[in-house]
């Protein structure tokens, strides 16, 4: 189901809907998080050209209930120019996205972080192609809690010098399911893993220069 404007008519409550993509070109500061109430059954999020959209989740607590987001399986967010915080790590948002499976970032230019101080349980799949600020992906802390991490896909972050970084001096980082990464135009990319060991499972490794 596809919604351009905030928008939304009451007999929305009454649809079995799994698929949301929200588009806004009306230059709002957050999301209709009215409408995640009425959609109990989502399991993909799309969020896309959301002019002036800097955070999804707000770091002050939303009165929301326990039904927000319960089945989300897929977060999308695409074409956010102006966004600069996901906002996945505040501490009311984590039991929403806890069984969060696949997380994809496309062209959110002045994002620099994907998440800090987040455990995600269930995360298979994580993309992230031009987001030309981010630095790193994560830290090992954070990755030690994603476990069943299966794909990893970064294309065309020019910023990007490492994958995890080391900040607690931890000596060993092990991807135990990681089977596949796909590495692409990263040209300052100067390792996977500033730490001492990095092991991985059975892996296909794709490192490209073009596109």
């Amino acid at each position: 189901m596809l919604f351009k404007d905030a928008h939304l008519e009451e007999p929305l409550c009454n649809l079995n809907f799994r698929w949301l993509f929200f588009e806004d070109y009306n230059n709002k500061d957050s999301l209709p998080f009215d409408l995640f109430h009425k959609a109990p059954n989502l399991e993909c999020l799309k969020v896309q050209i959301c002019l002036g959209l800097k955070e999804i989740f707000p770091s002050q607590k939303l009165q929301v209930n326990k039904t927000l987001l319960a089945r989300l399986k897929q977060l999308v967010l695409a074409d956010l120019i102006h966004l600069e915080r996901v906002g996945l790590e505040h501490s009311w948002v984590q039991p929403y996205f806890e069984k969060l499976q696949v997380l994809k970032l496309e062209n959110c230019t002045r994002l620099q972080k994907v998440v800090s101080g987040m455990s995600f349980i269930d995360l298979k799949e994580l993309h992230v192609k031009n987001c030309e600020r981010m630095e790193y992906l994560f830290t090992s802390a954070i990755v030690k809690s994603w476990m069943k991490l299966e794909i990893l896909v970064l294309k065309n972050c020019e910023s990007i010098k490492e994958i995890v970084k080391d900040e607690e001096g931890c000596d060993e980082m092990v991807f135990e399911r990681l089977r596949s990464i796909k590495l692409n135009c990263l040209p300052r990319l100067e390792s996977f893993y500033s730490g001492t060991n990095c092991h991985f499972a059975m892996l296909i490794f794709e490192k490209r220069d073009g596109s």
